[in-house]
């Protein structure tokens, strides 16, 4: 049974994306692929976008709700297909009961109990990114072709302990009463098979296979396990020449007027040119000389005329973001997609004020201070994993013949700065950090991640699948200034992103907030960028990494994390919740910012001095 549910617009590219599993008031739903989704538009000016993401799709929008509201209607599907029945003594398992007519005398369930149904919150996955219903017959009667299952009726009780990792299966049916304890191994079971690729398809002919080199792993799996489902984040900042258009300008409502556009192109004669113009004056409600000069703009370049300046390289997505938030703007309005505002020479100008030695070497470390008053991010669906694979994820029509992707626009603001070259390059000298480098990069190959570098953001972190001192060094102090953020500008950390540029001659961080509305936020992050204001938080950041609540533990440890590629990090310092990391709070070590003289490591501080 198909139904339409609300759900939060940019929560369509997360953790309810396609083929999650979300909650309603009462049932568990599954959403639908991109075939069954409502006409969308493409988003305009996007052209640079897809070509650093490499991507060949158009990307539409989501459809919004009525006037804009940030919900959106979506076709979902009730999952999984098995309740049980809430009475402790009866336990009785309904296959897809919402379709059986009922007694409304004793309920839901067949047995005169009279009690109500809950969805049973357990399904199948594989690392294919297949998911469905658990076999629960099979596993009962598997070996045995006795007993043949009627799903019209009722003959299977499951009854758990109060972990829930522990079932008892047994078959109400006479002449079999079988009964099989099941715990934790149920997971190992020989024959354990996906059947439908999702809950909502049947045509087996459609759907990809799996291809011999990946080693399938089968799982069942509640519908909390963080294995369940992943989204790996794509996305990129919209900048020149793509942020610098005018909207609501006559020649963007032109170019994004795709018949009006056709018809001035392919007119038979000016007769018939000059009626659309006359047409199109009086829907701009503009003169018709205004028309024909963005027709001639548009036309004269074959596209938006600011698109004469560009060079799109592929794939390029660091350098690019990294230079756009460096290069003045001319004339810059208020309105366009990329504001920034350089700090740089009155944070310069602050070491003639400030007398305290910690300060001093704070303005130092820093090159480049930018408050970045607004911008815009796109955030593009790609697909999604289960259990941590496979790549690439399953598209977002499952078919993998999509000719457009899902993606959202969010506006927001942010701080932008760059640690000092000079400073850097002394600091990644020192043998004692090249050397625990190493060490993680050696875990990071041995784990097989260094094959599988995870791209978040549009860009793969770390660059190239190198884990270098430069690298973790901006990682954690961007984990560190996110939980000073926290404090000094009252954003929650989860609402905070980072974004790391790092590379030869580029060592940049940009820690933003962003959101679905076109006002973006309300500055407060952004105004943190007034020298004053972020030379205070620096040096508390500073001052913070020396000491963590779990010292000597944290500042000792050589390897924790899910990979063993975290060092000095934990909870109480370096961590921050992972919607805002873009590796997972992982290649992280707070002594590459504080120093510890007793491994040889000294602070970037110290060079700055």
């Amino acid at each position: 049974m198909s139904e339409l549910i609300p759900v939060r617009f940019s929560h369509l590219l997360g953790f309810a994306g396609i083929g999650s599993i979300i909650r309603s008031e009462r049932y568990l739903y599954t959403i639908k692929d991109t075939r069954t989704w409502p006409v969308t538009y493409p988003i305009p000016y996007l052209e640079r976008v897809r070509c650093a993401l490499e991507l060949s799709q158009q990307l539409h929008e989501p459809p919004k709700g009525i006037d804009g509201d940030p919900q959106t209607l979506l076709p979902g599907m009730r999952f999984p297909s098995w309740m049980r029945c809430s009475n402790r003594n009866c336990e009785l398992m309904h296959w897809r009961p919402w379709n059986q007519p009922h007694d409304p005398k004793t309920g839901p369930c067949c047995t005169a109990c009279g009690h109500p149904l809950d969805q049973y919150p357990w399904v199948v996955i594989d690392n294919f990114g297949r998911m469905d219903d658990v076999p629960w017959h099979w596993l009962l009667h598997r070996g045995s072709n006795n007993c043949r299952h009627d799903w019209q009726k009722q003959t299977i009780k499951l009854h758990e302990n109060n972990t829930g990792k522990r079932w008892t299966l047994e078959c109400t049916v006479m002449g079999c009463r079988k009964r099989v304890d099941q715990d934790d191994n149920i997971n190992q079971h020989a024959g354990l098979k996906v059947f439908r690729h999702q809950p909502w398809f049947n045509e087996k002919d459609a759907v990809p296979q799996v291809p011999e080199d990946i080693k399938l792993e089968v799982r069942i799996a509640d519908i909390s396990s963080p294995g369940l489902y992943a989204v790996p984040m794509c996305s990129a900042l919209v900048i020149p020449p793509e942020s610098r258009v005018e909207r609501g300008s006559v020649i963007d409502l032109l170019y994004r007027n795709g018949p009006a556009m056709g018809v001035l192109k392919n007119a038979r004669n000016d007769i018939r040119r000059k009626m659309e113009i006359a047409k199109l004056s009086r829907e701009f409600q503009c003169n018709s000389s205004q028309i024909v000069d963005a027709w001639q703009k548009i036309d004269k370049v074959n596209g938006y005329p600011l698109y004469e300046e560009r060079s799109f390289t592929p794939g390029q997505i660091h350098e690019d973001e990294f230079m756009a938030m460096l290069t003045p703007l001319p004339d810059q309005r208020e309105d366009e997609d990329l504001v920034t505002f350089s700090r740089t020479c009155q944070w310069k100008n602050l070491s003639d004020r400030i007398g305290g030695e910690r300060e001093r070497a704070c303005i130092d470390v820093i090159q480049e201070l930018i408050e970045v008053k607004r911008l815009r991010e796109i955030r593009v669906f790609k697909g999604f994993t289960r259990l941590g694979g496979p790549t690439p994820p399953v598209p977002p029509n499952i078919v993998g013949q999509e000719t457009w992707l899902p993606a959202i626009e969010l506006f927001g603001e942010g701080i932008f700065l760059v640690l000092s070259e000079n400073v850097l390059g002394q600091w990644e000298q020192q043998p004692s950090v090249i050397k625990i480098a190493a060490e993680l990069q050696e875990r990071f190959e041995t784990e097989g991640l260094a094959d599988q570098v995870r791209t978040n953001g549009g860009m793969q972190q770390p660059p190239n699948g190198r884990i270098t001192p430069r690298f973790i060094l901006l990682h954690t102090l961007s984990h560190m200034l996110i939980r000073q953020f926290e404090t000094s500008a009252g954003y929650p950390a989860s609402s905070l992103k980072e974004r790391i540029y790092c590379g030869t001659n580029m060592a940049g961080l940009l820690i933003y907030v962003a959101v679905p509305d076109v006002a973006g936020s309300l500055g407060g992050l952004s105004e943190l960028a007034k020298p004053e204001r972020f030379l205070a938080v620096l040096s508390e950041t500073f001052r913070k990494a020396e000491w963590c609540s779990l010292d000597p533990v944290c500042s000792e440890h050589e390897g924790q994390g899910p990979h063993q590629l975290n060092r000095s990090a934990c909870h109480g310092c370096a961590l921050i919740p992972e919607p805002a990391c873009v590796l997972g709070n992982e290649i992280l070590d707070r002594t590459f910012v504080k120093g510890d003289h007793s491994k040889g490591i000294a602070s970037p501080l110290e060079f700055a001095l």
